[in-house]
């Protein structure tokens, strides 16, 4: 019986199963990623998985035992013996590499250096303790059960957690989705030193909007404040930020030089119909100019006299330094018949979409606007409290609403420093046009001479305050998970782990969401004694990498990439040399122990920021002693072989 079987074992019969079965793992594996487009899928399915592995070990045992077969050797059989110690060598290289290889990636900013790699399949939970400096990793359960205790990887001289920390893995979803709560959270509004107010659902935007709540900020001179948080599930943010700016707005309109009052009350009268008035018709026109993508881009009221065959139309700028300026809209310049003053209490308003972005829009007391977007792709300005033991906050800078100008404040001061630009020209050209330009404004606003400004301390305004300070909101950052249904591309999966954490009699539950790049933010835990973040286990490697600089190179005359390149300094650490390498899409550096490095990706594509590189990391340990070792036995026994036919053939003939 053992006879048969070792016969069998280095026979024909078992090496054409073995060939036969590992053609149909190759089929499938092709089938199931021209399929499911997923190469990770394929691999852990077939190339990956143990029967591949198992695979290799039978032609292995075949191709040793099919050689100790021709036991006793003979002189003949030496070609044949060198092929099969060969293949021997080769496959026991793919099985060295299978089971004691690296492959993670590596990322690195210009200027800055790394030893560690990240192997994206293997995650773990970096733990990182206020009073300890190193951090520490634990690993999962392969299966990721339930109710299963991380176990931790002890480094060097690092004292484990594990006697004051325990955690357990509760649950676990293959994928899942992460919306990150700032400005509205639930049925609240969330901004530090201001109590919670309510969020009300729009369903129609064009339905009258609810009443406004009363606040005052304390980041604000101006008080109180009105504030409206909405929650719409229509791409109806751009209609609703426009209702709500006319509705809180109301003008003020005056002729020039007589001063009569000539209009007020809302602006949606006038946006509305045409109001007949002693002096004329009066109309208005809103080009709000806000959206989603953009935020405000010139956002200009328009207000249009009609008096018979002659128009009056001044455009009044809502953003920028120019805000609330009255502009003759017509291509000439002349005298203004009016002027035109905005008036409102100053309004906060909140807007999360149906993609849960949120928008902030402000408007001051004199009709400015000011806007600041939160999304899901792009959360903006956020700050880390004691290196986020303390959490992490959102901040909001609302431009040109804080201690604004009114409009006859922001003439003087545009006229005040036209006049001290024109005073100080050497050139009599350059003179000659500021003076020009100086006394159309000054007539087109009714002054007679440049002497007829007041002084700017009757306001009390400071030199260093022409520019007016932004308002500054801060928001605590929460993320929310939940599962949703696995994809067939497993690339596209980001597991979720839901983990108990336990010291003392303290205890929490917290749930992180898979970070593949180990560089988004670490959530504290259990009071901010602990920060934690689900990532790629990492390890360190016995060479340090420096990038000195990252470049994009085009095609001549155009801004189509034509490669990528990246100059590295390597620093074997054991032997502590360092040499110089440049590598791109098509070179790679390669170690004399089987490490090599290839270019992946860089980011930014602009020319003027600081670049970040990612390279993947790959070591086969046996390449250089087993792998091309045994290819080149391999081939030089089958060049013995023909030799050894040819010779034989050669004295049958003769």
């Amino acid at each position: 019986m053992i006879n048969r079987l070792y016969h069998f074992l280095g026979g024909i019969t078992f090496a054409m199963l073995l060939i036969a079965t590992t053609a149909c793992v190759v089929i499938v594996g092709t089938f199931l990623e021209s399929t499911t487009d997923s190469h990770r899928y394929a691999a852990q399915l077939t190339y990956g998985s143990p029967l591949f592995s198992l695979l290799l070990c039978g032609f292995f045992i075949n191709i040793l035992i099919s050689a100790l077969r021709r036991h006793p050797f003979k002189k003949r059989h030496i070609p044949f013996l060198i092929t099969h110690l060969g293949m021997l060598m080769v496959l026991a290289g793919v099985l060295t590499k299978n089971f004691f290889g690296v492959q993670g990636t590596m990322t690195i900013l210009e200027g800055s250096g790394s030893q560690h790699i990240f192997l994206k399949d293997k995650p773990s939970l970096l733990v990182e303790s206020k009073n300890e400096k190193e951090p520490q990793f634990y690993t999962f359960n392969p299966n990721f059960s339930r109710y299963s205790l991380l176990n931790p990887l002890n480094g060097i001289d690092v004292k484990p957690f594990e006697d004051e920390l325990t955690i357990t893995l509760i649950d676990y979803a293959p994928n899942s989705y992460e919306t990150v709560e700032t400005w509205i959270k639930g049925s609240y509004t969330s901004i530090y030193s201001l109590r919670p107010a309510p969020v009300h659902i729009v369903i129609y935007p064009h339905d009258e909007l609810p009443s406004p709540a009363r606040i005052d900020l304390p980041q604000s001179k101006e008080n109180p404040w009105n504030m409206l948080a909405l929650v719409s599930d229509y791409d109806s943010t751009e209609i609703i930020a426009k209702k709500t700016y006319v509705n809180a707005i109301k003008i003020i309109i005056h002729k020039m030089f007589s001063g009569e009052l000539i209009y007020q009350g809302a602006l949606s009268n006038l946006l509305n119909d045409t109001v007949s008035t002693p002096f004329g018709k009066l109309s208005a026109q809103l080009d709000f100019s806000w959206s989603i993508l953009k935020g405000f881009d010139k956002p200009t009221l328009y207000v249009d006299l009609a008096d018979g065959n002659k128009d009056d139309k001044i455009a009044i700028a809502l953003d920028g330094d120019d805000a609330l300026l009255n502009r003759n809209a017509f291509p000439f310049v002349g005298k203004g018949k009016m002027t035109v003053d905005l008036t409102a209490n100053p309004t906060l308003l909140m807007v999360k979409d149906s993609q849960n972005d949120v928008h902030l829009l402000a408007f001051s007391k004199h009709g400015q606007v000011a806007c600041s977007s939160c999304t899901q792709g792009n959360l903006g300005a956020i700050s880390a409290y004691d290196d986020g033991y303390l959490g992490y906050s959102l901040e909001a800078k609302l431009e040109g609403v804080e201690g604004s100008f009114n409009r006859k404040m922001r003439e003087y001061v545009f006229l005040s420093t036209m006049r001290s630009e024109r005073d100080d020209r050497d050139e009599r050209t350059k003179q000659m046009s500021s003076e020009i330009l100086l006394s159309c404004y000054l007539r087109a606003y009714g002054h007679d001479s440049e002497n007829s400004l007041p002084d700017l301390n009757k306001f009390k305004i400071n030199q260093s305050d022409i520019q007016s300070l932004p308002l500054v909101l801060e928001s605590p950052l929460e993320v929310r998970h939940r599962a949703i249904p696995p994809s067939k591309k497993l690339e596209d999966n980001v597991p979720c782990v839901v983990l108990r954490l336990k010291k003392g009699s303290k205890e929490e539950i917290v749930s992180l969401r898979f970070d593949p790049t180990g560089s988004g933010f670490k959530w504290p835990v259990l009071n901010g004694e602990f920060i934690v973040r689900f990532q790629p286990l990492l390890q360190e490697i016995p060479y340090r990498l420096r990038l000195r600089q990252a470049r994009q190179i085009n095609y001549a005359t155009s801004t189509q990439p034509f490669s990528y390149e990246s100059d590295l300094i390597v620093t074997d650490r054991s032997k502590n040399h360092s040499v110089e390498s440049q590598i791109s899409m098509n070179n790679v550096h390669e170690t004399w122990d089987g490490y090599r490095f290839y270019l992946s990706n860089i980011s930014p594509a602009d020319n003027g920021s600081l670049k970040r590189i990612q390279l993947v990391v790959n070591q086969d340990p046996a390449k250089y002693f087993l792998t091309y070792p045994g290819a080149g036995i391999m081939i030089l026994g089958i060049l013995l072989l023909f030799f050894r036919k040819n010779s034989k053939s050669d004295k049958r003939k003769l």
